[in-house]
């Protein structure tokens, strides 16, 4: 590794400065360094290289390191020489340097920020690139009646600042020798509001359900998940199965709490960006839209997917139907959708705690 033009007041402890003149340039010998070395980057072998114009890129498996340009140097803790061991780097993405499971990110304006606590998990959805990834299950158990918020074994239960969670499924079993659960799951709002997300599901005497129920939302910070227990208390335990992820990314449920009696615009894609609306197994397949109303009675459900400029009518609706309260309703739309195209649920009986959906959205810029 080639370094030029350490001072010797802050540069690598030795017992001489490195100095360099306009033919030789004096290597730097790079050894181990740990993760908690402050200042030090561990990139799994690749060179980075950082130019006279301060510009940082990663390339072969070389551990070379040239023009090395600044005011602060590379430290060393023992020794006389500082030394760094540069390892093969796996990823391919354009600025992303991934050390150990670590995450580096060079950002358009050039801002370097660092993820020392796995952001290197990454999984693709819908085309989106989903960092800072993990996977665990919001548990209840024997639960009594009412509205149970559910909780990570650490006893999180609503999502972090700076993450979003993916709520994919419920499983659920009936401990108990007789009697039936009848149970359902909420949206908790950030504001502690309940939102039903499905439709009630009979859990019989030592029973399990059939199958697991989808649930497909993606909940923003704050929010948690709650199951509502209305018949025999203390005999039902749920697992609920959630995929966390990094809030930069733009996969995200668009929606809408407290749906009133009339026109209601769920989502609006942003200028500059297309929308991928994917299915409830988070495939690029047709959309679900959900509607959900726990109180009140039948009511009638418009679902319009309007072009930009376009205006809610019947020339943009693509469902109908009537629900009756305790019901969640389904409707399909199309995969895709461009600038200041938007959808809108208009409903001909409004309720507080009503709430429309669509499963997820992945946005991709143009």
């Amino acid at each position: 590794m080639s370094v030029t033009n350490i001072p010797t007041s802050q540069g690598a402890f030795a017992e001489a400065p490195l100095m360099s003149n306009e033919k030789i340039k004096p290597t730097l010998t790079i050894a181990v360094a740990t993760d908690t070395t402050p200042g030090i980057v561990q990139p799994d072998g690749s060179s980075i290289t950082i130019d006279p114009a301060g510009v940082i890129s990663a390339g072969a498996p070389s551990g070379v390191v040239t023009d090395v340009t600044g005011l602060e140097p590379i430290f060393s803790t023992g020794g006389t020489t500082p030394e760094i061991s540069v390892a093969v780097a796996t990823d391919a993405d354009v600025g992303v340097v991934r050390p150990d499971g670590e995450t580096i990110v060079v950002d358009v304006d050039g801002v370097i920020s660092v993820d020392p606590t796995g952001g290197g998990r990454q999984l693709n959805i819908g085309g989106i690139v989903l960092t800072g990834v993990r996977t665990f299950t919001l548990r209840g158990s024997l639960l009594p009646i009412g509205t149970n918020d559910l909780a990570t074994t650490g006893g999180i239960n609503t999502v972090p600042v700076g993450k979003r969670w993916a709520v994919l499924s419920l499983q659920a079993y009936n401990t108990g020798a007789v009697g039936t659960v009848n149970v359902a799951l909420a949206l908790k709002s950030v504001a502690a509001a309940y939102y039903q997300l499905q439709t009630v599901v009979a859990v019989n005497a030592a029973s399990a359900l059939t199958s697991n129920t989808a649930i497909s939302i993606i909940l923003e910070a704050g929010e948690g998940i709650a199951a509502v227990v209305t018949t025999t208390a203390n005999q039902l335990n749920t697992n609920v199965a959630v995929i966390e992820f990094d809030a930069t990314c733009r996969l995200f449920s668009p929606r809408k709490l407290g749906v009133v009696t009339g026109a209601n615009t769920i989502y609006t894609v942003p200028p500059g960006f297309s929308a991928t609306m994917l299915s409830n197994t988070r495939g690029q397949t047709n959309c679900d839209m959900r509607f959900s109303a726990d109180t009140g009675g039948t009511r009638t459900v418009q679902v319009h997917f309007v072009p930009n400029g376009g205006s809610v009518g019947a020339a943009t609706q693509i469902a109908v139907s009537s629900t009756t309260a305790g019901v969640t309703s389904s409707y399909s739309l199309g995969v895709g959708a461009e600038p200041g195209d938007f959808v809108n649920l208009s409903v001909s009986l409004g309720a507080a705690t009503q709430i429309a959906w669509l499963n997820a959205v992945a946005e991709i810029a143009l």
